[in-house]
């Protein structure tokens, strides 16, 4: 969706597509995700709830490994609190609120 919005465990929040893509890019550049940082994010789906004909709403764990070419080592965890929207043009994300589990 055009106005998705994610929400970093830091607070940090980013609204529309522009934001997003500029949020990937920036995560890339600085070798935290995406190709040659050998770091992967393991996500498992706890549940998917439908609340009426266009809502839905989701929580999963998931893992963030680095080294994960070599000696993967589990470096966070935590969950993704996730909210999704019926379109003309299928289910849509529209937004995301990460939630880092703090040792």
């Amino acid at each position: 969706m055009e106005d998705g919005e994610w929400e970093r465990p830091d607070g940090d929040r980013f609204r529309g597509h522009a934001a997003l893509l500029a949020r990937i890019n920036e995560d890339r550049a600085s070798g935290v995700q995406g190709p040659g940082t050998a770091s992967r994010h393991v996500n498992t789906t706890l549940w998917v709830r439908v609340d009426g004909p266009d809502d839905a709403h989701a929580e999963s764990y998931w893992l963030y490994l680095r080294n994960a070419n070599t000696a993967p080592v589990i470096q966070l965890t935590g969950r993704y609190v996730d909210t999704f929207r019926r379109t003309s043009d299928g289910w849509k994300f529209a937004s995301r609120r990460i939630v880092a589990d703090v040792n």
